[in-house]
């Protein structure tokens, strides 16, 4: 073998050493970084001071293991940090230990820190929340709290989890030992989930919590209702079947509930929602609710229908929108409307709606120009009747008696018997609630009209004999 392979194999020889001996010393760092990184949380901790920048530890966080969380939070408990940077990094390394085992192990080492009020609440609720646990586990977990603002922290951090997880299917929890704050949070967050499911689905597992949910309630009479919790949360995923079971089951639910389910559901189809109000019982109130939702929300297309659709024209609807139409016209248009309502119901109701509109504008009217606003309804030239000229005159007594007595002494021989007893029976009312029942009396006798008189009579005898 000649001098020159011989200097290429030495060197060949003494790469392949070098090599595995860098090999050998990588390893070895490798391992001494790796042991360095599981404690630099703490290292760090150790050593903090003010001057130090906080994104080291935030940093170093990340080397955290769970065997490690006792004394990282206990040294965290004792260092002196910022309370508010403190409290943030106890809650995340109890959510990062969380996420590597057992919810369990977690809720041991806080349960052995003996913690206390509000901080035991929030690395209660970091423990949820962070956990990589199995669903049943976490609910095992929830379960083993029995002081109430620890649990409640428990559940909202249960709450979180499952609405992370899209969490839907009820299927493997056992619902007749499930603790009803438990399964209201799982029926909760199952209903803030469906949103995000098809529409098969949604009305499919939409059932299966009702059936659920109404079986829980039966049980938990003292409860707050778990499927009123479920049934305002899946109202904008699936309102008509909302709708359904409410009427179906005779559910009662508040008047914000119902107005919630009647805007849903016109988004979804306006003309279907008022088919399946009518179909099911015909309800004035939420057929009221429905055309309003519509009314608002797309106007133009409600016009359309209500001037097109025979359904418009007739019945119960016919009467809603002339209701409606009445709460907006003018007084005299309003009446209109209000005579061709049919529904006695619906007729009462707007009618005090459009008398107490008449009111307001009367007020206005006395308070702006007093005599004038007399003297115009006396002389015909206003569009009030005759009997507002009772209202009108109280509302100038309240506020100026003497210069109102004064103007109608003057005026009161020319005015008609016909218009004056309303004047008659304001002075006869308000000297009734001053208790002097001879001067009510007299007032009440210049009163014609039959209805009036009765009505201020039997005021005069209520103040009397609540005087006696």
């Amino acid at each position: 073998m000649s001098n020159d392979e011989l200097h290429d194999l030495h060197s060949m020889s003494t790469r392949n050493f070098s090599d595995a001996s860098n090999h050998e010393n990588q390893s070895r760092r490798k391992i001494r970084e790796v042991s360095r990184s599981a404690s630099d949380f703490l290292r760090k901790l150790s050593s903090w001071s003010d001057r130090d920048d906080p994104m080291l530890l935030w940093k170093a966080l990340d080397t955290l293991e769970l065997s490690e969380l006792p004394d990282a939070l206990a040294a965290l408990e004792s260092a002196s940090l910022n309370p508010n940077l403190r409290l943030s990094l106890m809650k995340a390394a109890v959510a990062k230990c969380s996420n590597q085992g057992e919810i369990g192990s977690v809720l041991e080492i806080i349960e052995g820190g003996n913690y206390e009020g509000d901080l035991l609440r929030e690395l209660t609720l970091a423990a949820f929340s962070g956990s990589s646990s199995s669903m049943d586990e976490l609910f095992y977990a929830v379960g083993t709290f029995t002081e109430s603002k620890a649990r409640e922290s428990a559940l909202a951090g249960l709450r979180f989890r499952l609405i992370r997880d899209k969490f839907v299917d009820l299927k493997f929890l056992d619902f007749s030992k499930t603790p009803a704050d438990v399964a209201r949070i799982a029926i909760d967050a199952v209903g803030t989930n469906l949103a995000s499911l098809s529409s098969f689905d949604q009305r499919r597992i939409f059932k299966e919590v009702v059936e659920v949910g109404m079986a829980i309630d039966a049980s938990n009479r003292d409860e707050v209702s778990v499927l009123d919790v479920f049934l305002w949360k899946s109202a904008k995923s699936v309102p008509f079947d909302v709708s359904w079971e409410i009427y179906h089951n005779n559910i009662d639910v508040s008047t914000e509930m119902r107005k919630m389910i009647a805007v849903e559901m016109v988004k979804v189809d306006p003309q279907k929602a008022i088919e399946a109000v009518i179909e099911r019982n015909d309800n004035t109130e939420d057929l009221s609710l429905i055309i309003n939702a519509w009314r608002s929300g797309d106007p133009e297309a409600f016009a359309m229908w209500a001037s097109a659709d025979p359904v418009a024209q007739t019945g119960i609807i016919r009467d809603l929108l002339l209701t409606h139409k009445a709460s907006t016209a003018g007084i005299a248009d309003s009446w209109d409307l209000v005579s061709q309502i049919e529904d006695p119901v619906l007729k009462k109701t707007i009618e005090g709606k459009v008398w107490s509109r008449e009111r307001n504008l009367l007020h206005r009217a006395v308070e702006e120009n007093p005599e004038g606003a007399l003297m115009d309804i006396v002389a015909g030239k206003s569009s009030f009747k005759d009997y507002w000229l009772e209202e009108a005159m109280t509302v100038w007594m309240d506020s100026d008696s003497q210069r109102a007595s004064d103007w109608y002494q003057n005026i009161r021989n020319s005015i008609p018997p016909s218009k004056s007893q309303y004047i008659s029976a304001s002075f006869a009312k308000i000297a009734a609630s001053q208790g002097d029942m001879s001067s009510a009396r007299e007032w009440a006798n210049s009163i014609y009209d039959a209805k009036t008189r009765k009505r201020i009579e039997a005021e005069i005898e209520k103040a009397g004999a609540a005087a006696n």
